[in-house]
């Protein structure tokens, strides 16, 4: 080929290359929640004061007390009397009943069971009022809140939730608990797909605050209190209403408190716990002096001020929220909150506080440091050995763990380090704890990836039964102990001496093996990468290079539990062989430029990050390489899909596909 057609030929390439990446970049068709008149739009009440009673029932809800119960404006707008409406001209009103507490409600269906979503919703009160509304969806009380008038034309308050649906159909209800005549506003409804970024979780002490000085923290603000060190990290001491650095700046919290001395943390968390800042209904701190479009992990602390049900408030970062319960753990309990942000243009990061009731927030600390991608990884670069013992945490997110922990069947199956590998025996492997040091919390998907070459391991009639190959994944915690078969408590995928893909749930193979499309060479190391979701217990865009063939392994089993320890295994029908694992990664998120690995990684182009291996060898031609990529990323639309979005699609649940549309093209 002249340079000139090589040229025409690489350019046509890309371009295809590009076409196909395109296709799927193009959003998917996914099934959701369907709620009817969410924004109560439907109907036009005009029978003062806009009772059910007086006028219909409210399209698709159902109310207990059409009397209490209705639609502003009906001739005017008696109850929804402030505040601008979110959506629309409508609102639906609840008046308590004393009687009867009112309720409105509607069985929302379109639910994955397993799945989580964001429900959104726009609240307000009638002037002078405070109702207490409850909502539920399903078996969650999602909401159980006090609810103030926002005033004027000001904007009705943002609620925010996040539930895991049990049933395909559930329940949505709202309830008006208020002890007195007090009405409250709601509107604007959503449920969709959740891809929040919030976490709440309890705080009892520096144990579980996740604060540790391996990372590098922008950020550590102890409010109303001294200086204080918590697990070598120092929290600058603040005094003062609206207390203000070089690099933070704060408003609405203007009160400061010292004396919560009760409060039931531990070690230096104590003192974080013990001084806040309060002040008004919306409060803000914005943190300065970051780098414009950089990941960041910010946490607030908080401690218990009252019984639960008390404080809530909605807090945001750009458009993400999080309604949540300052009381949730009970007084003088602590809670921290987690969101995964980026830094807006102006390198900034900005948290708003908004009350939900007149009982504030109250902020007793905040921090933020750089987020860290990678959770650990290891290129057995120590010296030949039967000791693996170089493993590294990136910036040491598992700072605690006490290393790999061996299997064998005998002292001569073990693994050790050999020319910069780990050399598996017959029937040995290593695992590492995983629970309870990924970084400030177990991320709900993680990315397990490795080199593998089968080597000499072996296979007879029992190659699938007993787990022969390489294996790479999980054990449940404890059960990765010494003389136990290698496969005991394992749940991932082994590449058999055949090149097969299998799976297997705690250590018993699931009936399930995909053959290697391509050429096979037991002597080369191939990259297997792949995604699990530890809520669903789902397995998803697994990638092995080389072969062209569509992974698709239909599981629940990769659950919390089961994913306690991540590790690498070695299995064979005979004694004195060996396979070889490299390069093993653990992440959350892909590494940067991994949707063009991807692309290339099945036609053997797959340039990885690694310290040896060489490039690949041998030529292709541009029509082929155009040919394969294109159809690598057509038959494996939801490992790359999920790439995307940085949320890998889990299996025939979330596909999005179904019966009830109509398809032009589908194609394997």
């Amino acid at each position: 080929m002249d340079a000139q057609t090589g040229s025409k030929a690489w350019t046509y390439c890309l371009a295809t290359l590009l076409a196909a990446t395109m296709l799927l970049l193009a959003p998917a068709a996914h099934s959701a929640p369907v709620v009817t008149n969410p924004s109560f739009e439907t109907d036009s009440f005009t029978g003062w004061p806009g009772y059910i009673s007086v006028n219909t029932p409210i399209t698709g809800w159902t109310s207990t007390d059409d009397t209490r119960i209705g639609l502003n404006p009906a001739g005017g707008s008696p109850f929804a009397d402030n505040g601008t409406v979110p959506n629309g001209t409508n609102v639906a009103f609840i008046q308590w009943n004393a009687t009867l507490n009112s309720t409105l409600s509607q069985a929302v269906p379109g639910f994955e069971v397993g799945k989580t979503y964001q429900v959104d919703v726009r609240l307000n009160a009638r002037n002078g009022n405070v109702p207490r509304l409850v909502m539920d969806l399903g078996a969650d009380t999602l909401l159980n809140s006090a609810i103030i008038a926002v005033g004027g034309a000001n904007p009705y308050r943002y609620a925010t939730f996040y539930h895991t649906a049990a049933n395909t159909t559930e329940t949505l209800s709202f309830t008006n608990t208020a002890g007195a005549d007090n009405t409250v506003l709601i509107d604007d409804i959503t449920i969709a797909e959740s891809t929040t970024d919030w976490h709440a979780t309890s705080w009892s002490g520096d144990g579980d605050s996740a604060v540790g000085s391996a990372h590098n923290y922008t950020h550590a603000i102890n409010f109303s209190g001294p200086s204080v060190g918590i697990n070598g990290v120092t929290f600058q001491g603040t005094s003062g209403g609206n207390p203000s650095g070089a690099d933070f700046a704060t408003s609405g919290l203007g009160g400061t408190y010292t004396t919560q001395s009760g409060n039931t943390l531990a070690g230096d968390s104590h003192t974080l716990a013990t001084t806040f800042n309060y002040g008004s209904q919306t409060e803000t701190v914005t943190l300065s002096g970051l780098t414009a479009g950089q990941s960041y992990v910010t946490t607030i602390y908080g401690a218990g001020f009252d019984a639960p049900n008390n404080r809530w408030a909605t807090l945001s970062i750009g458009s993400d929220r999080l309604t949540a319960d300052l009381d949730t753990y009970g007084q003088n309990n602590g809670i921290r909150l987690i969101h995964r942000s980026v830094a807006d243009g102006s390198g900034q990061i900005v948290l708003n506080l908004a009350a939900l009731q007149t009982g504030t927030w109250h902020l007793h600390g905040i921090s933020n440091r750089e987020e860290s991608l990678e959770y650990l990884g290891d290129d057995f670069a120590g010296a030949n050995g039967t000791v693996i013992d170089n493993w590294y945490p990136h910036q040491a997110n598992q700072p605690a763990s006490p290393g790999y922990t061996e299997t064998g069947m005998n002292p001569s199956f073990h693994v050790d380090i050999q020319n910069g590998t780990a050399r598996l025996g017959a029937n040995a492997g290593a695992a590492i704890s995983i629970s309870d040091r990924l970084d400030y919390l177990k991320p709900g998907r993680l990315n397990i990836m490795a080199d593998l070459q089968i080597g000499t391991l072996t296979s007879g009639a029992d190659s699938t039964t007993n787990a022969r190959g390489v294996g790479l994944g999980f054990y449940l915690d404890g059960s990765y102990v010494p003389s136990v078969e290698v496969r005991t408590g394992f749940t991932g995928l082994v590449l058999d001496p055949f090149g097969n893909l299998n799976l297997f749930e705690n250590g018993v193979y699931a009936g399930q093996s995909i053959a290697y499309t391509g050429t096979f060479d037991p002597n080369a190391f191939l990259h297997l990468s792949y995604w699990v979701d530890i809520t669903a217990g789902t397995v998803s865009g697994v990638i092995l290079e080389g072969s062209t063939s569509a992974y698709h392994f239909t599981t629940s089993a990769f659950t919390d539990v089961a994913t306690a320890m991540a590790g690498f295994t070695g299995s064979s029908s005979a004694g004195g062989t060996y396979g070889y694992l490299d390069n093993f990664r653990l992440t959350s998120t892909p590494e940067p430029g991994t949707m063009t690995l991807l692309a290339l990684g099945g036609m053997g182009f797959l340039a990885r990050r690694r310290r040896r291996r060489g490039k690949a060898t041998g030529h292709r031609t541009a029509a082929l390489v155009a040919l394969l990529a294109l159809g690598l990323l057509l038959a494996a639309p939801a490992a790359q899909a999920g790439v995307f979005a940085q949320y890998p699609l889990t299996g025939d649940a979330d596909s999005g596909v179904s019966a009830y549309h109509t398809y032009t093209h589908a194609l394997n």
